[in-house]
């Protein structure tokens, strides 16, 4: 079976690290994960920033061999324009001005090769609305990624161009064609709000890397990544990872956090926040406002690296997660992976990935949550039964059994 997949956002991520997030993963995992399938053809198509995208591959797999729905004369193309950038550090300042000066001259779109879509069977796309080019050909099965409903749902929680690009991608999705969503929380939203026949949506869990998160047990590495960040490492810390944004409900970690601390007098407790700030991350930082005592148990990492997060999660005593809405909830996995004790919210996904390996709590349960937090902080029998519990259930997904799910979904619908 021959697959197109779309890879634009692998060039989005490609000199923007900090934009590696869920979405990101799931279209890396893809293409590699599926080109490793001896029963796929997969041919790539970044109808957004080839260049990018090309770059990102070589990346992640340099000496492997890539089909592309491109012409010859395009990869040419954006290969030459790569070998210009290269000759620049990488988001310097004469490299901006030179990919400015490009994409000026031809834009961040790319035409498909419309002579190889007769061998098309299905064209996936992980996230972008599907193209008028690719919606003009009939003979080729669509099917799109959902990840969330969230800007339909909360627009609130999100700039006016998130729920506009969401919108484009559910109304470029054909009637006949095919959804693949994340959870079956995510699910439920979509044919709720678009009454999208429910048999043609699937849906595929996805997973945390092994690659980089893991429970590291050598204190000494722990140790000199947490001084890398600035984290105090004589000190237990709770530690919350995520965007800084209303969304992710930070401020009533924060708020629950202050309180815990002052009404039980605890005197050898932190507070570590993982994550780059957000939209109305001011508002975040107003329960900041407090006595330099308070202040001074709270630590913002800012955005950490990939290969340092095992560390950081493995030397926390726990990890909250209070997010108000999520399409699936990376995060509380990773922690579970690196067999850290987790408090949830128990809404939306959440649950789903959590199941009983974690506290689950209502996120506006102030009382509720400082609760769940003593009882991790006061408790090591109950930190022990909860990380075992977290490895145990973390081990239920793996992005192998993603890209399986995913091609047994292919030829369910070809």
């Amino acid at each position: 079976m021959n697959i197109a997949l779309d890879i634009s956002t692998l060039g989005m991520g490609f000199y923007h690290e900090k934009s590696r997030t869920g979405v990101f993963r799931v279209v890396e995992q893809l293409a590699i994960g599926l080109q490793k399938d001896a029963d796929l053809n997969l041919f790539y198509a970044c109808e957004d920033n080839l260049p990018d995208s090309l770059l990102m591959l070589n990346e992640l797999k340099p000496s492997s061999q890539y089909n592309f729905l491109h012409s010859k004369a395009q990869i040419k193309s954006a290969k030459f324009k790569n070998a210009v950038y290269q000759l620049f550090p990488k988001n310097s300042i004469p490299q901006k001005g030179i990919r400015k000066v490009f994409h000026s001259m031809s834009g961040y779109n790319s035409v498909l090769d419309e002579k190889q879509f007769p061998q098309i069977d299905i064209f996936h796309s992980p996230y972008l609305p599907f193209s008028a080019q690719v919606l003009a050909n009939n003979s080729v099965k669509k099917i799109m990624t959902i990840h969330d409903l969230i800007p339909i749902k909360f627009p609130h929680f999100f700039e006016e161009g998130h729920t506009k690009i969401l919108q484009e991608t559910i109304k470029s999705i054909p009637k006949d064609g095919f959804v693949t969503c994340v959870s079956d929380a995510t699910k439920n939203d979509f044919c709720e709000i678009t009454n999208f026949n429910p048999e043609r949506v699937f849906v595929q869990y996805l997973a945390a890397s092994t690659d980089f998160f893991y429970k590291v047990h050598d204190k000494s590495t722990i140790g000199n990544v947490l001084k890398q960040y600035k984290i105090p490492s004589e000190t237990p810390y709770l530690l919350s990872l995520s965007t800084l944004e209303p969304r992710k409900n930070i401020h009533t970690t924060i708020k629950a956090f202050i309180e815990l601390i002052e009404n039980e007098n605890i005197t050898d407790f932190n507070l570590v926040l993982v994550g780059t700030k957000g939209w109305k991350f001011e508002q975040i930082f107003e329960e900041m406002k407090m006595s330099e005592k308070v202040r001074s148990r709270i630590f913002i990492t800012g955005f950490v690296a990939d290969k340092d997060l095992a560390a950081i999660y493995s030397g926390a005593l726990g990890f909250t997660y209070l997010s108000h809405y999520e399409g699936f909830g990376l995060p509380p996995l990773e922690a579970m992976q690196c067999g850290i004790p987790v408090i949830s919210s128990n809404r939306s996904s959440l649950p789903e990935v959590v199941g009983d390996a974690g506290i689950l709590v209502n996120p506006n349960d102030i009382e509720g949550i400082k609760e769940a937090i003593f009882s991790i902080f006061k408790n090591s029998t109950l930190r022990n039964e909860l990380s075992i519990k977290a490895l145990k259930r973390a081990s239920l997904f793996s992005w192998e059994n993603f890209s399986t799910q995913t091609k047994e979904m292919y030829f369910k619908i070809r």
